[in-house]
Parts: structure tokens; C-alpha cells; sequence
């Protein structure tokens, strides 16, 4: 049985900390049947304020509303996801990983000013044949309700003798001959303020050499930015009821390109395709629907 490690924070993470954390483990390696720790984060009465609800609506070209967009509790999560996958009892560098797939539930409204607990903890590892997997759970909690789910799921390619697991996710084709729903420009500006806004502070997200470094073109837009604007494109029937989300990461949307959103409806939701102006294939594939 994998061993666990309980972790509790009374404030928000340092984003440095986090940082250094990560580099000082970055030379970690997986090991074939090496067993990893199981990793659960807590935090209680994480208040969701005005003003950093309206920056985040801001640069994601939101209309402003009290009431939460589907991917705002990433900003709430991504900073404790962060210092599971920074761990050095983690078999892996942060700065190697690639976030791949993220399916997320949102089975009440969330709004400016709540409070809510939030959860996060790993799974084991799935060697599988582009290489390890691992998920991450994250959990927003209102007076003992979940408000809030999601699975993301990272990937460190390689290959093992070993490889002997399936991805749960089945990754979306192209829709074919879908029409256009609607275009944007996705400006330089606000690269790094749009990183400390949602906790990712990877520099591949505003820093063109370092994201040069790792085989991009420049740097790029977190994924959270780009699939709120998705999803505010595709207003679901009013109603109540859970909505899920699922998005597949297949490429860098890069700054200062024009994007363009291509959807299909159905009788529950919406199949959809984010394309990056000088990218042929979508870079981001995903549904989005009733429950």
C-alpha cells in the first residue's frame, strides 16, 4: 500500500516557494514498480474575492458576472497541484511534465464572495506506452457539498519495458466540417499578470527565451485562459443541473496569433476545436455539456 502524506495550508502557497522547490528536485527519475507516495493538500476558507475574479474575467476576454466561469476554480487549485508535482518524493521534474487532459465537473454555481475548502491529491502512476501518467484530483467544497471536481492528467513521455497501462481518456479527432463559431486576437499583454492571477507561473507562460529553451516557438497562454473564453462562447440552456467539461491539450496556443473556435451542437452541449492561427491541426480539442 502506497504511503500517505497529509498536508495542510492556512494560506496560499509562495509561488517562488514553489519554484525553488521545483528546481531543487528537478533531477528526480522514475524507477520501474517504484512506489509513490500518495499526496493530499487541504486547504479550508479560501474566499473567492471581487477583484480577482475580475481580473481573471478581464484577460480572458469574460463578460463580468458574480457568478464563476467553469474554469475560474483552477485559479483556487492550480497552486497546491503545483506543490504535489514539486515534491522530491514525486519520480519526476515539474519542469518535464505536460499537462494533457483535464475533465472537469461543476455541479453548482459558484459566485464572488464564497468560501469554499479545496482538496487536491495525486494517483498512483500508469506506465503506459508514451510513457508515465498521473492524475491529479482537485476538490472545491462548500459546507460539506462538493461544488467543483477535476482530473488532470500529466505526462512524462518516455518509454518503459513495463508499459502495460491505458490511459483512462480517449483523446478527440478533429470534428469534421465544423463551422466557425468565433475568432480572436490573443494579445502579448498581460502574460505574467494572467500568471500570478491563476497560479501557474511556469515561465513557458511569459518568458519567450525560456519557453524557446524547452523546443517552442515563444512562449504561450496557460490552457485555463483559452478554454474559459471557449466555454463562455458556448453558453449552455439555462437550467439547473451539473456541467462537465473535457478539454485534450494537443499543441501551444501562442501569443499575439489569431484563434479561432470551431463547435458543433448537440442535444446536451457542445463538441469543440481551438485552433492557433499557423497551426493546421486544433490545439486544444474538447465537450462541453449537461450532466
Amino acid at each position: 500500500m502506497a504511503h500517505i502524506i497529509m498536508q495542510s495550508f492556512h494560506d496560499d502557497p509562495s509561488a517562488l516557494g514553489t519554484l525553488l522547490k521545483a528546481f531543487t528536485s528537478r533531477n528526480s527519475t522514475f524507477k520501474a514498480k517504484e512506489e509513490v507516495p500518495l499526496i493530499r493538500i487541504e486547504r479550508k476558507g479560501v474566499r473567492i474575492r471581487e477583484g480577482h475574479a475580475a481580473v481573471f474575467n478581464e484577460i480572458c476576454g469574460l463578460p463580468s458576472s458574480s457568478e464563476m466561469n467553469i474554469l475560474y476554480p483552477f485559479t483556487l487549485v492550480y497552486p497546491y497541484i503545483m506543490r504535489i508535482l514539486c515534491r522530491k518524493d514525486m519520480p519526476f521534474s515539474l519542469f518535464r511534465v505536460l499537462n494533457t487532459v483535464n475533465n472537469i465537473t461543476m455541479y453548482q454555481p459558484l459566485h464572488v464572495g464564497d468560501t469554499v475548502d479545496v482538496i487536491c491529491y495525486n494517483s498512483d502512476m500508469r506506465i503506459t506506452e508514451r510513457g508515465i501518467e498521473t492524475d491529479i484530483t482537485s476538490e472545491i467544497i462548500s459546507e460539506g457539498i462538493r461544488i467543483w471536481d477535476n482530473v488532470t492528467t500529466y505526462l512524462l513521455r518516455g518509454k518503459f519495458r513495463d508499459a502495460v497501462d491505458a490511459s483512462p481518456f480517449v483523446s478527440l479527432e478533429p470534428i469534421q466540417g465544423a463551422p466557425r463559431t468565433t475568432q480572436w486576437y490573443l494579445p502579448v499583454k498581460d502574460r505574467f499578470r494572467f500568471a500570478r492571477v491563476s497560479g501557474d507561473t511556469n515561465g513557458i507562460h511569459y518568458w519567450k527565451i525560456y519557453a524557446r529553451m524547452f523546443g517552442f516557438e515563444r512562449d504561450f497562454s496557460q490552457p485555463i485562459r483559452i478554454t474559459a473564453r471557449c466555454a463562455a462562447e458556448l453558453p449552455l440552456p439555462e437550467g439547473a443541473g451539473p456541467v462537465k467539461m473535457i478539454f485534450f491539450l494537443k499543441g501551444p496556443v501562442y501569443y499575439g496569433r489569431l484563434l479561432e473556435l470551431r463547435s458543433a451542437g448537440n442535444d446536451k452541449g457542445y463538441r469543440f476545436d481551438l485552433y492557433c492561427e499557423g497551426n493546421e491541426r486544433p490545439c486544444i480539442s474538447g465537450e462541453v455539456m449537461k450532466i
